[in-house]
């Protein structure tokens, strides 16, 4: 699943930037590519590993949100 999916239930949007100790807006810019935003490779892993609490099918892979660093 990638981040934009994931993010457009808004309860899992703010469940994660909770656990990530970030806001819901800055996922969503996250999510979007808003102003060429990309995660950082820390934020990247930590996402990847946050959303796979949820089950492997909304799984956000660091890959599709680094494809520079890991594709």
């Amino acid at each position: 699943m990638d981040l934009a999916t994931f993010i457009s239930n808004m309860d899992r949007r703010v469940e994660l930037a909770r656990r990530l100790g970030t806001s819901p807006d800055y996922l969503w810019q996250l999510g979007v590519g808003w102003r060429g935003k990309r995660p950082s490779p820390e934020m990247a892993r930590a996402i990847e590993r946050e959303t796979a609490t949820w089950g492997r099918r909304f799984r956000v892979r660091k890959e599709t949100l680094r494809p520079d660093l890991w594709g």
